[in-house]
């Protein structure tokens, strides 16, 4: 740490500013160097948070004296000269510098084949050189939701909402959040059936999503079938301008409700089991950015497993190819094509 209140790089665009502003101020970080995937926007972006411009993401993870590189908006990083990028992510962990991103890195999951990121995707070190925030598996409502299941038991079908303004997640950070609950919950489903919906303003240019998270906006709705019968559903929307987060499961137990008011478990024929929790003081997507970027730059480690990266960017990937063909996708065939036993 450079002293009591620790500083960063960060890395986003003009219309994130001033949220990540107040997220900044939460989490008790000091913005000193900024900068922006659009090269023009960098002297912006530093005005707008009150420091000096920073023009080169990897020199700043590798050289930077800072103690944490914030990065609201990757931009190409992760997704072109990906191994220059995974250098990069390496050198900052050998600095004990860590590393957060609210984009999923990498992007995609079919351009990784001979690459350096199979082998950080295959023996898991990828989830030590960059934490992906904010992540919903790890807040307090989704701590509360793992205690209640240990209960409960297996979900037979769930349904979650993730929805939010985009400069606290663009639609692709979405998607590839919601899988990794998707598959702390029920498992890697067997078919991805998904539809991508542009935002209005766009809608009239007929767009459909490519093979990356990246650039990601609009709505996007899918249908996951599980092998043994069981079934989720996800609604997921980067155009709202508060994040709302809602989950519905039902199991042989009853059913489990949760969303900012609390967990509430009602069992069959019985009186319902519930939770409160306190009324967020800021947008919740605010809130939990700031606690994560918070016990990253303490040095508290998460408790709980890393992402699955090979199942999620699987799982990602067939929805989105899902949303190209109209027809139900295979996360396990994206993942043999990824090369990624």
């Amino acid at each position: 740490m450079s002293g009591e209140t620790p500083n960063a790089v960060c890395w986003l665009t003009p219309d994130q500013t001033e949220r990540i502003g107040r997220v900044l101020a939460r989490a008790g970080v000091v913005p000193v160097l900024a900068g922006s995937p659009e090269p023009t926007h960098t002297g912006q972006v530093a005005r707008d948070l009150g420091c000096e411009p920073c023009d080169d993401l990897r020199s700043a993870l590798t050289s930077a004296p800072v103690d944490l590189v914030f990065i609201a908006a990757a931009g190409q990083f992760g997704h072109t000269d990906i191994d220059q990028d995974l250098s990069a992510l390496q050198l900052a962990k050998g600095r004990a510098v860590p590393v957060a991103t609210i984009d999923a890195i990498p992007a995609a999951a079919m351009e990784l084949n001979g690459t350096r990121w199979t082998d950080a995707l295959h023996n898991g070190t990828l989830a030590d050189l960059v934490r992906v925030v904010p992540r919903t598996r790890r807040t307090k409502a989704l701590d509360e939701l793992h205690v209640t299941l240990e209960t409960f038991g297996v979900p037979r079908t769930c349904s979650i909402r993730l929805v939010g303004p985009a400069a606290l997640g663009t639609l692709g950070a979405r998607l590839f959040d919601a899988m990794d609950v998707v598959r702390t919950l029920m498992g890697v489903p067997e078919i991805v059936d998904a539809c991508f919906v542009a935002p209005a303003k766009a809608r009239g240019l007929h767009q459909l999503p490519g093979e990356s998270l990246r650039g990601l906006t609009g709505d996007l709705t899918a249908h996951l079938r599980f092998a043994d019968g069981r079934a989720a559903g996800v609604h997921l929307s980067d155009q709202s301008p508060t994040t709302e987060t809602d989950l519905r499961i039902m199991g042989a137990e009853g059913s489990i409700t949760l969303d900012a008011a609390g967990l509430v478990w009602r069992h069959p024929g019985g009186e319902p089991d519930r939770t409160p929790f306190d009324p967020p003081d800021a947008d919740p997507g605010e809130a939990a950015l700031a606690t994560q970027l918070a016990n990253l730059c303490a040095g508290v480690g998460p408790s709980h497993a890393p992402i699955d990266y090979p199942a999620v960017l699987s799982m990602t990937h067939a929805a989105l190819l899902s949303c190209r063909t109209g027809q139900g996708e295979a996360p396990d065939t994206i993942r043999r094509l990824m090369q990624i036993a």
